[in-house]
């Protein structure tokens, strides 16, 4: 079979079938090609990686084929937003189009999903009880269906999460008493007889990695299998590969054997509550420590850092006292699944403390610090210890020959100066992998200008945060907000919030942290000619506002990874090592791709306008500024304020 045979023009043709179903719908070259590309794939049966950049349609690109196609397929997703935008929205579109209906399903990982075990077990605790969210959680988990806690809108990060689901440590699987009526269970029935199965790309990643669990297996078989945001796949891959064991696992551990040992009848079986509080106290003083030697690295924000010279020693007393709890275990060896379970846990918990930290070839070590909720029974502050390969290319290889060779990997920025071998590269495909690169089918020259301004400072000087805003402030006021500001650390951020709330602009501004994310992307898209937003990294994608609420934004710096992260470092030397540019073969790339996305916020639709700005002197005073500058859409550049400033007067009117 080849791409004539499925017809392409009777889809996406000016009166093929989606202009019958989609509202508005407008025929673009370019998704047509796209759709050619991925039906060539799945019936030739080899890998496709595809750049389609803003506006060309990918989703209806790729779902048509894969419909018309037959295949059982994955489609795995970045975030569960866009999982439940195919399977609520796009899927829906693409079978009225074809006059087809499959059975499909979104699946999820099961920290999703309400646990009726851990649900009954802590339902009735005094933390429980206290938390604003439990009277809308107790209403609902009495009717829901699936389980899914996206019906619930509940809060990521909230104290109660760990306490209603479950991890495949703690899962009872086939011992436990509420195994017919589990949601992770029902989900993956689902999955097992749907023809097309949405999921994420960190479920995909771990069923790598684990193949099943407690509960059996992850994912079932697939014909066929489609990456969406593809470019965020090998950032899953890593994690998935990765050795981690954190605080907060180890104290909820606590929670559950405490708990446990509580709700025992037996004399014998309470007193593991004093082993248990050994536990606790042994890992507060290995927290308190490590914040108490690390305090100036906390304050930096530095992501990954090594651990304290004593800190094997520290984990001494953790290790004596998880020890003697495990002794405890094996005395009622046996006699419970719960007790089973949890004798697993600690053994796994041993293992992990134990063997860490050791020095591996190619694997990064390193420490990470966190922030959790100040509840009754849950840690206010703790970290996570991490043992992380620095290149997966060669595992991933290896785990893709368990399916068939119909993958197709999509994002709107997988190429870096036209060329995809950096993706390829950090996948482990072959460098013959097919490959399309499909331009925004806006008129960019038109719609947008991008400005680079003169004469400020080197980024790293003093007074440069000030400095870049002083050069966009005449944009701010003349836009009177409708501005995204991108920032490459969080210190500058708070800077800047704290300059522009002493120039009393005309608007309202906003920044990270001051409501959920989703929260305050809502408010910007309904009031943003009003206001001005400001972000860091977790901002630079994902952001789609469509319209005038958006118009301008401004990136403080290029997005080079911090030279002061651990894990950047061990990969810089590694490449260095093997002979190779740490610049030309990761920095320079990845700042490449980031800068894309975050341009990439600006212009959504056929009729928005707006102005990007890049503050950053160094992309047109240092050589690599040219790389960058390629791996952008084909904006007007202005480098001088007063023709910027008249379109932006242009666009307020």
């Amino acid at each position: 079979m080849t791409a004539s045979e499925f017809d392409v023009e009777g889809c996406f043709g000016p009166e093929g079938r989606l202009s019958e179903q989609v509202a508005d719908y407008r025929p673009r070259q370019e998704q047509h090609a796209m759709a050619a590309a991925v039906w060539d794939a799945l019936e030739q049966e080899h890998a496709l990686a595809v750049e389609a950049g803003t506006g060309v349609g990918k989703t209806l690109a790729y779902l048509m084929p894969v419909l018309a196609s037959g295949h059982k397929t994955l489609i795995a997703t970045a975030t569960r937003h866009l999982q439940d935008q195919l399977f609520q929205k796009d899927l829906p579109d693409a079978c009225a189009a074809l006059g087809r209906q499959v059975q499909a399903c979104v699946l999820k990982g099961r920290a999703n999903y309400l646990c009726l075990h851990r649900y009954r077990t802590y339902a009735h605790d005094d933390f429980f009880g206290k938390s604003k969210h439990a009277p809308a959680l107790n209403a609902w988990a009495k009717n829901t269906e699936t389980g899914d806690l996206a019906e619930l809108d509940f809060p990521e990060g909230d104290a109660l999460v760990p306490a209603i689901t479950s991890t495949a440590e703690n899962c009872l699987g086939k011992d436990c008493g509420d195994l017919k009526e589990c949601f992770v269970m029902r989900a993956r029935e689902r999955a097992r007889s749907a023809g097309i199965v949405i999921a994420n790309h960190h479920l995909f990643a771990a069923d790598l990695v684990m193949r099943e669990d407690a509960l059996g297996e992850c994912l079932p078989a697939f014909e066929a299998l489609v990456f969406d945001e593809a470019h965020k796949l090998r950032q899953a891959l890593e994690q998935s590969w990765s050795r981690r064991v954190s605080t907060a696992k180890i104290a909820q551990f606590c929670n559950d054997a405490e708990k446990f040992a509580k709700s025992g009848a037996q004399e014998d079986l309470r007193a593991l509550i004093v082993h248990v509080r050994s536990v606790r106290q042994a890992l507060k003083q290995v927290i308190e420590r490590t914040y108490a030697e690390l305090a100036e690295e906390r304050k930096a924000r530095i992501r990954r850092i090594p651990p304290p010279a004593p800190f094997k020693a520290w984990l001494e007393p953790l290790l004596e006292a998880l020890a003697d709890l495990r002794g405890d275990f094996k005395a009622f060896e046996g006699e419970d699944a719960m007790l089973e379970n949890l004798d697993a846990q600690c053994g796994r918990l041993l293992e992990a403390l134990g063997d860490w930290p050791k020095d591996e070839p190619g694997w990064c070590e390193y420490l990470c610090f966190t922030e959790y909720s100040a509840r009754k029974r849950f840690l206010s502050q703790g970290f996570s210890l991490h043992q992380t390969p620095l290149d997966i290319s060669a595992a991933f290889a290896e785990a893709r020959a368990r399916y068939p060779a119909r993958w197709v990997y999509t994002s709107a920025t997988l190429s870096v100066g036209g060329h995809f071998d950096f993706f390829k590269q950090k996948l482990g495909l072959d460098p013959d992998t097919a490959s399309l690169l499909l331009h925004s089918p806006f008129f960019f020259q038109d719609q947008a200008v991008l400005y680079l301004p003169q004469g400020l400072p080197n980024p790293n000087q003093p007074g440069y945060t000030e400095a870049m805003l002083q050069s966009v402030l005449p944009l701010l006021e003349a836009l009177q907000g409708r501005t995204l500001l991108l920032f490459t650390s969080l210190q500058a951020m708070r800077k800047a919030r704290e300059w522009l709330a002493a120039k009393q602009l005309d608007c309202e501004i906003l920044m990270q942290g001051d409501a959920p994310r989703w929260r305050l992307l809502e408010r910007f898209a309904k009031d943003g000619a009003n206001m001005a937003l400001l972000g860091s990294m977790g901002f630079w994608e994902g952001v789609d506002i469509r319209g005038p609420a958006l118009s301008c934004v401004v990136i403080d710096k290029i997005p080079f990874e911090n030279h002061t992260d651990l894990l950047h470092q061990a990969r810089r030397e590694a490449i260095r090592e093997g002979g190779g540019d740490p610049f030309a073969q990761w920095q320079l790339p990845h700042a490449a791709l980031l800068l894309k996305q975050g341009v990439g916020r600006l212009l959504r639709s056929e009729a928005d306008q707006g102005i990007a700005v890049i503050a950053d002197p160094r992309m047109v005073t240092k050589g690599y500024g040219e790389v960058l500058r390629d791996s952008l859409p084909d904006l007007t550049v202005r480098k001088d304020l007063a023709p910027v400033l008249r379109f932006a007067q242009d666009m307020a009117a």
